[in-house]
């Protein structure tokens, strides 16, 4: 199936996410079980998947991936990001012709009549035409915060799996990976002091790397260990403000 004209290029996933791009770690069934939904070998493939992880586990990149191979395959896939599209006025009025379709941060639509009821509805209809559906949050379907029992039963349809943090080793895996694409060496010992005095969470440590290469970039200098400590000081004064 071809893409199809009527989903809104908001509703379509970022084109440079891919499964190659996801470090593993612990989480290997969980991976398999989501290229399976999108790449079916099985008689009997599961048409819906709930992943929970906490912020940094990789949910979003699993399912903007899922969307990416999707289209490789020439179906049809829709990405909702909820935490973001809530910030409309209201849910679209209709979406159609999805072969795919991934759901994240579910816990972000908890509570919300209209949003709920819309994602209820779509999911109904979806289902009737044997859409895959990939679905992400914090917290596992019962402890999403869904107000409506419907759309709760609903999103605990298929099999649940939890994403696992990746450890600190597989963190410089990604860290590195991330300057290599920028066209940046970053030595052990910067990446040392990062995740020894920086956050935890995935989101923070590659931006504050991408601050890193900025202000090298900026200040002609290589991305060092003085240079980082700079940078950490700094985003520590602007959160105080």
């Amino acid at each position: 199936m071809t893409e199809s004209p009527q989903i809104p290029l908001s509703f379509r996933p970022r084109k440079n996410d891919n499964f190659e791009d996801f470090v593993i770690g612990e989480n290997q069934v969980a991976v398999a079980a989501v290229r399976q939904l999108i790449e079916p070998t099985l008689d009997n493939p599961a048409s819906v998947i709930y992943l929970k992880g906490d912020a940094g586990s990789g949910k979003s990149l699993l399912l903007n991936a899922a969307c990416n191979r999707a289209r490789e395959l020439g179906q049809s896939a829709i990405y909702l990001p909820l935490k973001h599209l809530l910030s409309k006025p209201a849910p679209p009025r209709e979406i159609t012709g999805a072969d795919v379709l991934c759901i994240d941060d579910v816990e972000a639509m908890a509570a919300n009549d209209s949003w709920e009821l819309f994602v209820f509805h779509l999911l109904n209809q979806l289902r009737s035409s044997n859409t895959r559906v990939l679905l992400a949050g914090r917290q596992g379907p019962e402890h999403s915060g869904i107000v409506l029992p419907d759309l709760q039963s609903r999103l605990a349809w298929g099999e649940v799996f939890g994403l696992k943090v990746l450890t600190d080793i597989d963190k410089k895996v990604v860290l590195r990976k991330y300057a290599s694409a920028h066209g940046v060496e970053v030595v052990d010992e910067v990446l040392n002091y990062l995740l020894r005095y920086g956050r935890r969470d995935m989101k923070y440590l590659l931006a504050t790397l991408n601050e890193l290469q900025q202000a090298a970039f900026s200040s002609k200098r290589a991305p060092t260990v003085p240079l980082l400590r700079t940078v950490i000081k700094q985003q520590n004064h602007n959160n105080k403000e």
